[in-house]
């Protein structure tokens, strides 16, 4: 009798996946979610398992307190989050004092940004002065992006029935809606990106907690929009991580005579851009210090054909030549 091999971990790709991972976290799944509803798991390893977890509970009480509660896709998700750190659900004493320490901590890192209009507003007394704010949340991008991935890898696995992603480079936003604002304004770019996917056919065999659009495009480049809770939309793009040489781009890139070198860079600085450009595409290829070429990590592809160019990474690694 032969031994049935074990499948590899969907998040590493090299350990084996001996335990389930939810692609949507188990306790984010909404009250309202029907008894039919497949709660998705992927083969993970131990590590990337423990990773997933310090995840989810470090994001996900930020996300869910941003959320209003009486949105359908949101019922009963805050309240189970909130037991964490109620002292009325305390075993004993010790875990009293550790739920009250938790929840001075989260009112501790309060953020109070200028009153947003349409949000809660309440007068904060910094020092001597005192103006009105709103309260916020502060979800560290890293953070947004990992979780993306997540996403982005456990889908990915599901819907390709079992192919795992090489290693990628992904970017992630929060789209502000009605009920979920951001203090920092979405580029009117942007907006036109996001209206371009959801056009897009929706997936909702995970919903009401999370629903999805998806693009597969040229150059392994895929799109993803995703909707959590009815409300809270993270929008991510990824690419395979491809080193190339300046001097071969990859197909579908734009020649040397559209390419405009980007502004404020210098030879030899490191790059971390990630921006829409709208007609036509700008990234340095072309990073010159005396005689030397500069080898940098470049992706950019086109996402619809209105000539709507995404600049997914450019750093420059080392000089060659």
């Amino acid at each position: 009798m032969k031994m049935r091999k074990k499948p590899i971990c969907v998040y590493c790709r090299v350990l084996p996946g001996v335990e389930d991972e939810h692609v949507f976290p188990d306790s984010w799944y909404p009250a309202t979610t029907p008894t039919t509803v497949q709660r998705l798991t992927v083969p993970s390893c131990k590590p990337c398992n423990r990773k997933w977890k310090a995840l989810e509970e470090r994001i996900g009480p930020d996300m869910q307190m941003i959320c209003s509660r009486e949105v359908y896709g949101a019922v009963g998700v805050n309240a189970k989050q909130s037991r964490s750190w109620s002292v009325q659900h305390a075993r004993d004493t010790e875990d009293a004092r550790h739920r009250a320490g938790k929840a001075l901590k989260i009112l501790h890192t309060m953020a109070w940004p200028n009153a947003h209009p349409g949000a809660p507003v309440a007068q904060v007394r910094i020092g001597a002065r005192a103006r009105l704010a709103s309260p916020a949340r502060v979800i560290q991008p890293a953070d947004l992006h990992a979780l993306a991935e997540k996403f982005v890898r456990g889908l990915y696995y599901f819907e390709t029935d079992g192919l795992t992603l090489p290693e990628i480079i992904i970017k992630a936003k929060i789209i502000p809606n009605a009920l979920v604002r951001v203090v920092t304004p979405l580029k009117q770019d942007w907006a036109r990106v996001i209206n371009t996917f959801r056009q897009l056919p929706i997936a909702t065999q995970l919903s009401p907690g999370l629903e999805y659009r998806r693009f597969f495009g040229a150059h392994d480049f895929q799109g993803w929009d995703f909707l959590l809770w009815g409300q809270f939309e993270i929008f991510a793009m990824s690419q395979p991580l491809i080193l190339i040489d300046n001097e071969h781009p990859p197909k579908g890139v734009p020649d040397q005579g559209q390419i405009e070198e980007m502004d404020g860079v210098r030879d030899g600085t490191h790059l971390s851009r990630w921006d829409v450009y709208v007609d036509g595409f700008r990234a340095l290829t072309n990073c010159v210090a005396g005689d030397r070429r500069c080898r940098t990590i470049i992706r950019a592809f086109p996402i619809d054909h209105s000539r709507i160019w995404i600049l997914v990474e450019a750093q420059h690694l080392s000089f060659v030549g």
